[in-house]
């Protein structure tokens, strides 16, 4: 008898899964032109990260990674039926399940330009190069995708501004933390105790277009700057396509009352 149930619930969830009507979810489409947090005094490391649904801890507290606060694809965030365009409250779900079936993320990684602007006004035997002279240097990029090891019922905290790594010795570390640099961004490995990692990958941003700017004069002496653009190069931005399972495990379901993911 018991087995008889079991199979009626598979072939009816099947029938389900048919008829079920697949709508778009109404997720945060204004993640773009983002700027990662920017190297201050002598740290060259820079950082941005994302969320598939919110950014709020359990105590409902946004959290931050490196200095902003993490940015929120809201994947999870259904349409509503009252919805300003008429079309998408087509979108609005039906009753409180949802089952996501796909999730899928494109990315435009790339670097716009170094600007060079001229800082020496006359001939100086040890010139002061300016700090945008670096921009021009490769910039070479780890990006990381990781899911909480969070099990139901359990207390497990995570944060990973402080615990996403850890060091040589095993220990839990972050990029808030003061002793955290470039090298240990390259170096260090994934907390596995705490995160099960989905990807992670090291690529390289070539120098982009370098606008500078040469003083002349004009005939009648007025000085003035001609703008000079060089250093063309293609490689200067990256083009990934990534997929997210939303649910805790492969054909899940959740569940809402407010709506809101």
């Amino acid at each position: 008898m018991k087995n008889v149930k079991s199979i009626a619930r598979k072939e009816a969830e099947a029938v389900i899964k048919i008829k079920a009507e697949k709508k778009y979810m109404n997720s945060n489409n204004a993640l773009q032109a983002l700027t990662p947090t920017r190297p201050t005094g002598n740290d060259y490391l820079s950082c941005i990260a994302f969320s598939t649904t919110t950014n709020e801890d359990p105590n409902g507290t946004p959290m931050a990674y490196g200095g902003q606060q993490v940015k929120e694809m809201k994947c999870l965030q259904p349409f509503q039926a009252n919805d300003p365009d008429f079309d998408l409250r087509l979108f609005a779900p039906i009753g409180k399940r949802l089952q996501p079936v796909s999730c899928k993320s494109r990315w435009r990684i790339n670097r716009e330009f170094a600007r060079i602007d001229p800082v020496i006004n006359q001939a100086v035997t040890n010139p002061d190069f300016p700090i945008s002279l670096a921009e021009n240097c490769p910039v070479i990029c780890r990006m990381v995708r990781v899911i909480p090891k969070i099990a139901s019922g359990t207390e497990t905290e995570v944060s990973p501004a402080d615990d996403l790594f850890q060091d040589t010795y095993g220990r839990a570390i972050g990029v808030d933390n003061s002793d955290f640099t470039e090298a240990e961004m390259l170096a260090y490995r994934i907390n596995k105790r705490k995160y099960q990692v989905i990807e992670d990958k090291n690529f390289i941003l070539r120098p982009p277009l370098t606008l500078q700017y040469q003083s002349a004069l004009s005939p009648n002496g007025v000085p003035f700057y001609t703008p000079l653009v060089s250093n063309t190069n293609g490689n200067c931005e990256k083009y990934m396509t990534t997929y997210d399972m939303l649910t805790t495990k492969k054909n899940g379901s959740v569940f809402t009352q407010t709506h809101q993911y």
